[in-house]
């Protein structure tokens, strides 16, 4: 069968909404990590070690014995 209602249009229909669910997966488990990290906030402490991480890599810091390795983001 050929046309909007066709398996051709099924096919293709299933194949998309098979690469959203991989999407959907992806973006929930990044914003589990984004909740993760702010819970670690709403205490009213903040932990050193992750603000010391978060201002040298918006300002681009580092110490002289340190060694830095760059990750590209999806």
């Amino acid at each position: 069968m050929i046309g909007k209602y066709g398996l051709d249009s099924y096919k293709k229909t299933s194949e998309q909404a098979i690469q959203l669910e991989y999407r959907l997966a992806a973006l929930r488990n990044k914003s589990e990590a984004l909740k993760s990290r702010v819970r670690l906030l709403l205490d009213g402490s903040i932990e050193y070690d992750m603000l010391d991480e978060q201002a040298r890599y918006h300002l681009n810091l580092m110490q002289d014995d340190e060694i830095v390795i760059m990750k590209i983001a999806d």
